[in-house]
């Protein structure tokens, strides 16, 4: 073999390897029955506000840490999930006063106690290779033991939209490097916000895809909300941005890492007046999954 076709052959498997940038290829979950995931999420709030004259300032951190088990493979080609919940930690801090939990620290006194419900919790439901998901179980059972305040925490931290939600970086289409892809999910349990995510495929290997995103968010509940027998309506909006990481063996993110702006309103009665009053406020949020196969 002369030096020539040597060399042709070394350029010609250094261009094929590896890189699919330039073909289409079909970004799916593919799944095998007892593969099991562990998935953390990390969350970082700032929340100023403004309320009767008085600003509040608070800061807050929430981690959950769940199991997700491939339990079954259907015969229509989808997955039976088991998502189980292992932990979950909440440290507050607003004006000078703080408060912690901790799902691992049994603290039936803390404020955010029904959080305690959530440890050992599986929720169960069926997953599609393209990120549908359906026949949710487990959820209301949870619910329904627990009073109205009490649901209201646990709903911010698990419901079929966010369930729906860590998928939604899986295209409808085939994809190739620079491809962009649009998704509108709306979470009625964050406040009835419309989210509308543009994705963009900036780097595919046969291993892994870097695929970046850039949200809009509109607030704007279409019931008032209640709280203690307060009713409130919202409007507003915001932006987030970040990165995802996917393994293109299995579909599932490796990690994934947002930002997000948001300006919005609250609308309720002044308790002392009797008389409408708007609630500015602002959130600034960091989030960071991690996603590990076990």
């Amino acid at each position: 073999m002369n030096n020539f076709f040597k060399v042709f052959l070394l350029t010609l498997t250094v261009l094929t390897s590896g890189s699919i940038s330039a073909q289409k290829t079909d970004l799916k979950l593919n799944l095998k029955k007892g593969e099991t995931f562990n998935m953390k999420m990390d969350m970082n709030n700032v929340i100023d506000q403004e309320m009767m004259g008085n600003k509040v300032h608070v800061e807050q951190n929430i981690s959950t840490e769940t199991e997700l088990k491939v339990e079954d493979v259907l015969a229509n080609g989808n997955y039976l999930i088991g998502q189980t919940y292992k932990r979950v930690v909440m440290n507050v801090s607003s004006n000078g006063q703080s408060m912690s939990f901790d799902t691992d620290i049994e603290d039936a006194a803390s404020p955010l106690a029904s959080l305690n419900d959530l440890k050992g919790v599986t929720i169960k439901y069926e997953l599609s290779p393209k990120g549908d998901i359906s026949n949710v179980t487990g959820i209301d059972e949870i619910l329904k033991d627990v009073g109205t305040l009490q649901a209201k925490t646990i709903s911010g931290i698990i419901d079929k939209d966010k369930l729906a939600g860590a998928f939604s970086y899986i295209p409808k289409n085939k994809i190739k490097e620079g491809d962009s892809y649009t998704k509108t999910i709306k979470l009625k349990e964050a406040m009835g916000v419309n989210v509308t995510t543009k994705y963009t495929v900036e780097n595919l290997t046969s291993e892994k895809a870097s695929i970046k995103l850039s949200s809009d968010l509109q607030f704007n509940s279409d019931e008032p909300i209640v709280q203690n027998g307060i009713t409130m309506k919202m409007s507003g909006h915001g932006t987030q941005s970040g990165m995802y990481q996917v393994n293109m063996k299995t579909g599932m993110p490796k990690s994934a890492d947002t930002d997000q702006d948001i300006n919005m309103t609250v609308m309720m009665i002044n308790p002392q007046t009797d008389k409408d009053m708007a609630i500015p406020m602002k959130i600034k949020s960091s989030v960071k999954l991690t996603v590990t196969k076990l």
